[in-house]
C-alpha cells in the first residue's frame, strides 16, 4: 500500500513563524496530522504561508545558497554535486548552475523547542522552493539522504558523482554513502517496506513560490549521528509524476552559514590582550555556545575543545546563521555543566575540565564573548585566562623544648 503524506496545508492565520502548531506544521508527535498506521516522519516541516515566505525572503538575494536544483517535465530528479553534470545526460535533471557539493559546516544549526517539552533542540536546517507553473501541487516520491567522508566515492572526492549514481536501484548510491534516511523505509502498520508501493509526499506551492521559500526542513542534529563538519551530504530527490510537476523547477537550498573562529590564550599578565610575543595559546579547554542563557553546557549545545583539531589553541564552531548574536562561554568548574551534559558524554565531568586553576580575563562581567555576526562569513574571538597559583606564608611558632639524649642538657 502507498503511504502518503500530505503536507499540503498551509498555516493561515496571518502571523509570521508559527512553529509550533497550525495546519502548516508537521512532525513526529504533531497531534493535528490525520496519518493513520505510519511511522511518523523523524523530522519536522513547515509549509510557509505567503507572509512568512515574505518575511523569510527571496531565494535570489543572495542570503541562501541552493545545492540542488532539477528542472524537467513530469517527472525530475538528481542529487547534490560538484560535478558538472552534461546536458546530453538523460539519468537525472540536475541544472549545474545551481547544484554543488554540500558539507556539514554549510548547513546552518538552529535550536528550536519543536516539541513543546520546554527545551530547545538543534536541527539542521534545509530549505525547499517548488515551482509550479499550471498546477499548485506536485509530489515528492522519492527523499533520501546520505553521509560520505572526503575521499570516499568512486572518484575519490567524497561528493557524490554520476559513476557513484546507481539508476533504477532501491537505493540512489552505495558503498562509501552511508544512508541516513529513505522515505521508502517508513514503516506501514508495523511492516518494513521492503520495496513495495512506496511512500510519497504531496506538497502545495499556494503561490508562494517563484523565488520564495515553500518549505523548511528541520532535520535533528542526532539523526546523523557523529559527522565530521567537512563530511558531505547528498540529498536524492524525485518530485512527480503523480501529482506531475509541470514543467517547473524545484531547488533545495540553505541559510548561507557563517562561522567563529576562536583561540585560547593564557594571559600570563591578566590585561585581557593576546600577546604573541610573550603568551602562548592553550589546549584542552572547553568552549560552547551558550544558546538558553543558563550559563552551562547543555546537551543541544555546541561546544569544542581548544587544540582538539591540531591547531594550537584554535577552536571552531560551525553552521551558524547569519544575522544573530551569539553568547560564548567556558567550562572552568563542574557548575559550568549541566547533569545532563555530563551523563550523556561519559559521565566523567573531570574529562572536560582543564589542568590547574584560571581566572577568566576577557569577557565581559559575566565572562560572556558576544559575537555579533551580521552578514554570511567568518569571524573570530579571544578568550584568555589567567592561572591562580597558591600564595601563602607559613609561620612556626615554638610552643616548647624537651630535654632529651640529645638536647645539650
Amino acid at each position: 500500500m502507498l503511504k502518503i503524506f500530505d503536507i499540503r496545508k498551509t498555516d493561515n492565520d496571518g502571523n509570521s513563524f508559527n512553529y509550533t502548531s497550525g495546519d502548516g506544521f508537521y512532525g513526529p508527535d504533531v497531534t493535528t496530522q490525520t496519518w493513520t498506521n505510519i511511522d511518523p516522519l523523524p523530522f519536522y516541516v513547515k509549509h510557509l504561508n505567503f507572509k512568512e515566505s515574505q518575511d523569510y525572503g527571496a531565494t535570489g538575494t543572495g542570503l541562501f545558497a541552493p545545492f540542488l536544483n532539477i528542472n524537467g517535465g513530469s517527472t525530475i530528479l538528481g542529487f547534490n554535486t560538484d560535478q558538472d553534470v552534461p546536458g546530453s545526460d538523460k539519468s537525472t535533471d540536475i541544472s549545474n548552475p545551481n547544484t554543488n557539493a554540500l558539507q556539514f559546516y554549510e548547513i546552518p544549526i538552529v535550536y528550536l523547542d519543536l516539541d513543546g517539552n520546554g527545551t530547545p533542540e538543534a536541527y539542521y536546517q534545509i530549505n525547499l522552493d517548488i515551482n509550479e507553473n499550471n498546477n499548485i501541487d506536485v509530489s515528492l516520491e522519492a527523499l533520501q539522504l546520505y553521509v560520505s567522508e572526503a575521499g570516499d566515492g568512486v572518484n575519490g572526492t567524497g561528493y557524490a558523482t554520476l559513476d557513484d549514481f546507481i539508476v533504477g536501484g532501491t537505493r540512489a548510491f552505495a558503498g562509501d554513502f552511508q544512508i541516513v534516511f529513505d522515505l521508502d523505509d517508513l514503516d506501514l502498520d508495523g511492516a518494513v517496506d521492503n520495496g513495495g508501493d512506496g511512500a510519497r509526499m504531496l506538497l502545495s506551492d499556494l503561490g508562494a513560490g517563484q523565488g520564495k521559500q515553500d518549505y523548511i526542513f528541520y532535520f535533528p542534529v542526532e539523526m546523523f549521528g557523529d559527522v565530521d563538519p567537512e563530511d558531505f551530504l547528498t540529498l536524492y530527490s524525485q518530485f512527480g509524476p503523480d501529482p506531475a510537476d509541470d514543467a517547473g523547477f524545484a531547488e533545495w537550498n540553505t541559510l548561507k552559514s557563517t562561522q567563529i573562529h576562536g583561540i585560547k590564550f593564557n594571559d600570563v599578565n591578566g590585561d585581557g590582550v593576546y600577546q604573541s610575543a610573550t603568551e602562548t595559546l592553550l589546549n584542552g579547554f572547553t568552549v560552547y555556545i551558550d544558546i538558553n542563557g543558563n550559563n552551562q553546557l547543555d546537551v543541544f549545545e555546541q561546544w569544542a575543545v581548544s587544540g582538539e583539531a591540531g591547531s594550537t589553541g584554535a577552536f571552531t564552531f560551525f553552521s551558524l546563521l547569519p544575522n544573530s548574536n551569539y553568547v560564548i562561554r567556558e567550562v572552568l568548574s563542574e557548575s559550568d555543566m549541566t547533569a545532563d551534559f555530563i551523563a550523556a558524554n561519559g559521565g566523567d565531568a573531570s574529562a572536560f575540565l582543564p589542568t590547574g586553576i584560571w581566572d577568566q580575563t576577557t569577557g565581559n562581567s559575566d565572562g560572556d564573548h558576544i559575537v555579533v555576526v551580521g552578514s554570511p562569513g567568518n569571524y573570530t574571538v579571544q578568550v584568555g585566562n589567567h592561572e591562580l597559583t597558591p600564595d601563602f606564608t607559613a609561620v612556626k611558632t615554638i610552643v616548647s623544648i624537651n630535654d632529651g639524649p640529645d638536647a645539650g642538657g
